[in-house]
């Protein structure tokens, strides 16, 4: 919990209509479109704080994440 933890995403569309909104405890973080990736610390010591993507479309999308952990 109290680590050097990192969270990547990405966003593997080459859609530019398709992004992921990103969400930190039901806040929103901000969108990852067609080709786009984050690379963020991360602090997992609430339980509830959960990353949750939504995705822009109802179709399939994939998405690629890593969590480097301590």
């Amino acid at each position: 919990a109290d680590k050097a933890n990192k969270l990547y995403i990405k966003n593997l569309s080459s859609d530019t209509e398709e992004f992921f909104t990103i969400y930190i405890n039901s806040e929103e973080l901000g969108r990852l479109y067609a080709g786009d990736w984050m690379f963020i610390p991360w602090s997992a010591e609430d339980s509830g704080a959960d990353v949750k993507v939504a995705p822009s479309v109802a179709r399939s999308m994939k998405l690629e994440y890593i969590l480097v952990h301590e």
